[in-house]
């Protein structure tokens, strides 16, 4: 009876594995698949970004130049006649109704009531907004600063010694699986640090990228990051990504959502909202980075709209470090912007542990982790939708 009862159950066990072995094969062949098709997605758009380059077709005209998208109470109209790109003019004419223009337009959009409000911005993380016109300011949020650097605009992260729950620790031993790679797809190490490339290096005499085009990197350190995207707004996907494909800190991740989480143990500063300067202290408590951000607004946002930026999207800002740069030293002329530092440092919202976050140098390019209790510049972002 015994011996019956165990052949019925090898035979069940057989019937299964055979199931799981044909299964498993159909699972592999539908990931094969997904990877071909999403190659050649990304293919495809990649070749007609090329010929539309080949044969100037960089905008459109006539009824067909206005597109426009929603994202929650944010509506944006596309004047430039292509798609938005980094370095574009956000203007307003109210409150969260933004249209998006060249910068050479701007005077015209002017003269109709339009006020400039910020540069656009596209981080390879999925992330679209505009940076802020002005840096932070401690003396004052409301509005930002004009000044490039100085103990105003200079602040702490803050909070040092002290993990922001809802935050990842990019620095934990646990969190080492993740590991940053570089521009041929090998991993780095555990340094949790690189070089971004830029169109600020082209005349530098560094390293040219692989990608064809104007980016290079600052020098030949081995600790060259990839490009954020192959060619209009086709995103790489070795950026942000270690070996095994899980993201790393350069994914990171979403601004919003790490802006709310900090700012939920300014505890210290209880009356950070109201009061009339944010209180310039890195202990644990105090954030004023993130606090000064959300205290931001302009003529068509309100406080609450604005955060202190994921590291991704700082890097998107400085790989068309130049651009931006042309777009905020115009605006400057006439007293609406600051242009970025050439030199400074700016912090992002990733953190890399209880004493780390991440900040870009727009030196070097350096993209790194550093104590909450430096005191480093905050350029503002506001998420708007992608058109």
């Amino acid at each position: 009876m015994e011996k019956e009862k165990q052949l019925k159950i090898d035979a069940l066990m057989q019937s299964i594995d055979k199931r799981i072995e044909v299964n498993q094969s159909v699972v592999r062949m539908a990931l094969n698949d997904a990877a071909n098709a999403h190659e050649n997605i990304c293919f495809a758009k990649y070749v007609r970004a090329q010929v539309r380059d080949i044969l100037g077709l960089t905008g459109i005209t006539g009824a067909a130049a206005t597109t426009e998208a929603t994202a929650g109470s944010f509506r944006i109209e596309n004047q430039t006649g292509r798609n938005g790109k980094t370095g574009d003019l956000v203007m307003s004419n109210g409150k969260h109704n933004f249209v998006l223009v060249l910068i050479s337009d701007r005077k015209a959009w002017q003269q109709k009531g339009y006020t400039p409000e910020g540069i656009y911005v596209i981080a390879p993380n999925g992330e679209t907004g505009m940076i802020s016109l002005h840096n932070m300011s401690l003396s004052n949020p409301e509005k930002g600063s004009l000044s490039k650097s100085g103990a105003d605009v200079c602040m702490p992260f803050g909070g040092y010694g002290v993990h922001v729950d809802g935050l990842v620790e990019y620095g934990k031993d646990d969190d080492r699986k993740n590991p940053v790679i570089n521009r041929a797809g090998e991993e780095i190490d555990d340094s949790f640090y690189g070089y971004m490339p830029s169109d600020k290096f082209v005349n530098c005499g560094g390293a040219e990228s692989k990608a064809k085009g104007k980016y290079y990197y600052f020098d030949d350190d081995d600790h060259l990051l990839p490009i954020p995207f192959l060619s209009d707004g086709v995103v790489n996907p070795l950026f942000g990504h270690g070996d095994n494909g899980k993201v790393s800190f350069l994914g990171d991740g979403d601004s919003v959502a790490n802006t709310d989480a900090i700012i939920k143990l300014a505890t210290a500063q209880k009356n950070w909202k109201t009061d009339a300067a944010i209180e310039k202290k890195y202990e644990a408590g105090y954030y004023p980075a993130a606090c000064t951000c959300r205290r931001y607004h302009t003529e068509g946002t309100e406080a609450g709209d604005w955060n202190l930026p994921a590291i991704a999207v700082n890097a998107a800002w400085f790989y068309d470090f130049k651009t931006v740069q042309n777009a905020l030293e115009e605006l400057a002329k006439d007293g609406l912007a600051v242009p970025l530092n050439e030199s400074g440092s700016y912090w992002s919202s990733t953190e890399r542990s209880q004493s780390y976050a991440y900040d870009l140098n727009t030196n070097s390019g350096n993209v790194g982790n550093n104590n909450k209790d430096n005191y480093y510049l905050v350029r503002a972002f506001c998420r708007l939708p992608r058109i």
